[in-house]
């Protein structure tokens, strides 16, 4: 089964909170403290956010994190290749290939379903999780 790693989650959910208030430093203490994540997690995801230049780092007593461009032009595929490089959905489309492909008869399905997941990823924005979690907190 396909899913997100730990790091992306909690890395989607602090962008999300960065997101809110644009341009103001918040500290990886006060995102793991917000989202109940170990302070040390949090700290080595953002790093590698700054280091893919998704975030900015400023320093001193008021510093902390930012975000390097508005929530909106931020995508979960940008967050996703920050934390893992560029991550394959199905092993037939990996540099290495699969040792099946002889035989394989989904590989093109598959290799058509992982171009689907990067294309919804490639457009789904920082900023659109902030909207439906707005829309899904209102109609509760």
């Amino acid at each position: 089964m396909f899913s997100f790693t730990k790091d992306t989650e909690y890395a989607l959910l602090c962008l999300t909170t960065m997101g809110e208030k644009p341009g103001e430093p918040i500290s990886a203490r006060a995102l793991a403290d917000t989202h109940q994540i170990s302070p040390s997690l949090v700290a080595k995801i953002l790093q590698k956010l700054q280091r893919s230049a998704i975030l900015a780092s400023i320093s001193g007593i008021r510093g902390g994190y930012v975000l390097t461009r508005p929530a909106s032009s931020i995508t979960i595929e940008d967050v996703v290749n920050a934390l893992h490089g560029d991550p394959h959905l199905v092993n037939c489309s990996s540099k290495d290939g699969c040792e099946r492909s002889t035989i394989c008869r989904i590989g093109p399905a598959m290799r058509e379903l992982q171009k689907d997941m990067w294309s919804v990823m490639e457009n789904t924005t920082v900023a659109d999780l902030m909207k439906k979690h707005r829309v899904a907190a209102q109609q509760e």
